[in-house]
């Protein structure tokens, strides 16, 4: 995964270890009030997405993490407001809010090739990336840009 979010060049890691790497649009580094988090990345990212790997299933989500309060209730609202978005919770939470899930693959079976696995992963990140990434990117882009 860190190879396919590098490759792009539209993508920065935030962190990562075994089973989560965090990454975030390079387009959002420009939105002053996303760089405003504390606590959570030494970025400052408020907002990131994060690929969990359990085992079972590779999913990408993104969160809000822990900032300043307006500028969270800001993003919760637009998550609220816009599809693919879809908060997990009805309200805001205190630090973190996952304000999208979206399952790239599957149980991988053992026998598999790493040829055949890789890919699969790469045909569900080209998907992810040309709808839905292409889609959330572009709505907090021209939400926060404006505002800013």
């Amino acid at each position: 995964m860190k190879e396919l979010i590098g490759e792009s060049g539209e993508f920065v890691i935030d962190t990562d270890s075994k089973s989560t790497i965090r990454f975030a649009p390079v387009a959002w580094d420009g939105i002053a009030m996303l760089k405003e988090g504390s606590g959570w990345t030494p970025s400052g990212r408020m907002l990131l997405f994060e690929f969990q790997n359990n085992g079972r299933q590779l999913k990408v989500i993104l969160y809000i993490g822990p900032g300043p309060e307006e500028t969270r209730h800001r993003l919760f609202s637009i998550a609220k407001a816009n599809r693919p978005l879809s908060p997990q919770s009805a309200a805001l939470h205190p630090k973190y809010n996952s304000i999208y899930r979206h399952k790239l693959i599957g149980h991988v079976d053992e026998d598999a090739r790493v040829d055949e696995v890789k890919e699969r992963l790469v045909h569900a990140w080209q998907e992810f990336c040309a709808n839905d990434l292409a889609r959330i990117v572009r709505i907090f882009s021209e939400q926060l840009s404006a505002a800013e």
